[in-house]
């Protein structure tokens, strides 16, 4: 590869950009630097390198896990894995005590308002450190598919940045594409890692059902639907699956019937939680997926970022746990007047049980109406109701971005302010928007430390959350957030002869409130996060910015240009093919090579398209 020429960095030409003497352009992200065949003008997205740096950091936590486990059990302090119980992420302490005494029986979190209350925030100061370049973990490494690669970009990148690995495989199905990854591969220098593969994703994971990867990464064009059943058979035991999903419209709830159809879950248009919402339906197709196969999964971190969510998961073969499956699933009852919501899990521990069955549960959770509006429920579900997040493992991934070297995030200061939120996140389902609350009343929206301040006045526990801004998650009961709002209307009063008859706001303020409130300020009511000034929600980075189309070749794009022209005369066009019901023939989300441009009804061309 000829070295290529460095530009100033302009308003046309960023820095991630350059241009060689043979007609190419370089695209450099980290220590990795990829060739793209000026002909096929083939773009990319600066946005997605987010995504790759997050992905890196959460590979390198979830390795020291994975790694120290394997050398402990290979010593036999841990003594043979038992396939019957997951392994946890295990702290330090737990891991130094359990070579020294016989583990007592885990003492299960209290319950609280129906939900496992299991929040705590680790310090990353407090973890012990794993060093993988000791003498003992080199010979315990692992193995990453990068299922849907396109140009090679992600796995160079995590054979780079990424200790321990023994093989990546960077997979795609276009011929074109693996000879890209190829050349790149070559450039880098990373042959001993990377080894380009051609083949369907699908069938790749399949033929590895019994030798297995432990690292598996989906990164599609849309919806990873149809990769889930073939990933959760062919990772291995403790292994981890880096998902993400780019089809929002679906997950997030305009189109439920299609959510439905990909995930098994009906999303629900309009509510305010519809990105967490998004999130937990596809980590109960996950889960879904897995349980068929014996198997259960454990998320690590579940991310709901710009345009797309990313997941990390572990999972592990527990037949006993699988039972319980049903326990971590649920409904959701959305109030269509005032928007409360109210969960209904599909199973539980018998009372009088050893809580390893789970049974049915009686309901429904809600009556007929709204008790606060009178208004009657949309049903949504089911969905993943456990904790979405490992508070060991998000410690240990803001601990390996503070400790990385200059330049290997070029996305830190974003990554450190997200993790921190996540951190300091309350496991419940779902969250509250001050907009839509103070909308309902006919009120001013209250400054979100006014809010907070108010609930834990309560005696209620309350955070920010990640996935919005203005927005709270908290274990408070429905009537008590109306009981603040009605409090929030007498200090700054409303004229009730501007509600229709019997709108929900009306029918709320008639009511007597059930609890005192106080908006003083409460000394917990403002985060770490906040107090620290993070970069805790993004903004926009460029103008237009987002998933991007997909790219093409000079022929696809002449033919989109002729359909243009004949659809602004008023001509019929038919709409492309990758909306529903696509094929299993995923692209990817990372770059493209090439693709349908044109919008005809017609196969992608490749597994792995754009960023």
């Amino acid at each position: 590869m000829s070295p290529p020429t460095e530009v100033p960095e302009t308003k046309d030409i960023p820095k991630w950009k350059s241009f060689g003497p043979d007609g190419v352009i370089y695209i450099t992200e980290g220590k990795a630097r990829i060739k793209f065949p000026a002909e096929n003008e083939v773009f990319y997205n600066p946005v997605q390198e987010f995504n790759r740096d997050m992905s890196i950091a959460a590979i390198t936590a979830w390795s020291k896990i994975f790694l120290k486990e394997k050398v402990e059990r290979s010593k036999n302090t841990l003594g043979p894995k038992d396939s019957s119980v997951a392994a946890p992420a295990t702290t330090p302490a737990a891991s130094k005590d359990a070579s020294e005494s016989t583990p007592a029986a885990p003492q299960l979190p209290p319950i609280v308002n129906g939900y496992v209350d299991s929040h705590k925030i680790i310090s990353p100061d407090s973890l012990e450190d794993v060093d993988l370049d000791s003498a003992e973990y080199k010979e315990g490494r692992f193995t990453i598919l990068e299922a849907l690669s396109a140009t090679g970009l992600r796995a160079i990148r995590y054979a780079k940045d990424i200790k321990g690995i023994k093989s990546i495989i960077a997979n795609d199905l276009l011929e074109d594409a693996v000879h890209a990854i190829k050349e790149n591969v070559k450039a880098n220098e990373v042959e001993e890692t990377v080894v380009p593969n051609l083949g369907d994703a699908n069938a790749v994971m399949y033929k590895a059902i019994e030798s297995k990867f432990d690292v598996i990464d989906l990164d599609p064009y849309g919806s990873a639907s149809p990769f889930l059943d073939n990933a959760v058979q062919s990772v291995s035991d403790g292994g981890l699956l880096c998902i993400t999903c780019t089809d929002m419209a679906v997950l997030a709830g305009s189109q439920p019937d299609a959510c439905w159809a990909k995930y098994g879950g009906m999303s629900i248009p309009n509510t305010a939680y519809c990105h967490e919402m998004g999130l937990r339906i596809l980590l109960h197709a996950v889960q879904s997926s897995a349980a068929r196969y014996k198997r259960c999964i454990e998320p690590l971190a579940s991310l709901s970022i710009d345009f797309y969510v990313r997941i990390f998961v572990r999972v592990n073969t527990s037949p006993k746990l699988v039972k319980k499956a049903a326990g971590k699933s649920s409904l959701v009852y959305n109030c269509t007047g005032c928007r409360s919501f109210v969960t209904q899990p599909l199973g539980k521990s018998p009372q009088n049980g050893d809580g390893n069955k789970i049974g049915p549960v009686c309901g429904p959770a809600v009556g007929s109406a709204c008790e606060h509006c009178n208004k009657r429920f949309h049903i949504g579900g089911p969905f993943y109701n456990g904790p979405i997040h490992n508070p060991e493992f998000i410690a240990r991934m803001i601990k390996e971005v503070n400790t990385a070297p200059a330049g290997k995030y070029g996305t830190k200061a974003r990554m450190l302010g997200m993790l921190t939120v996540v951190s300091e996140e309350l496991p419940v389902p779902f969250y509250y928007e001050c907009s839509a609350l103070a909308a309902t009343v006919r009120t001013n929206t209250p400054r979100l430390l006014e809010v907070v301040s108010a609930l834990l006045n309560m005696n209620y526990k309350v955070s920010m959350t990640h996935a919005a801004v203005n927005c709270f998650k908290t274990n408070a009961p429905g009537w008590a957030i109306w009981d603040m709002m009605r409090k929030l209307v007498e200090l700054h009063p409303v004229v009730l002869t501007n509600f229709a008859k019997d709108a929900p706001g009306q029918v709320i303020l008639a009511k007597e409130s059930k609890s005192e409130v106080s908006f003083e300020k409460h000394p917990l009511a403002n985060p770490p996060s906040r107090q620290i000034k993070l970069v805790r929600y993004q903004e926009n980075p460029t103008k237009n910015w987002g998933p991007m189309a997909r790219a093409g070749k000079k022929a696809d794009r002449k033919e989109g240009k002729e359909s243009n022209k004949k659809e602004a005369k008023g001509q019929k066009r038919k709409l492309p093919a990758d909306t529903e019901g696509e094929s299993t023939l995923q692209p990817s989300s990372e770059t493209a090579l090439t693709a349908n441009a044109s919008g005809a009804n017609k196969i992608p061309k490749t597994q792995a398209d754009s960023v």
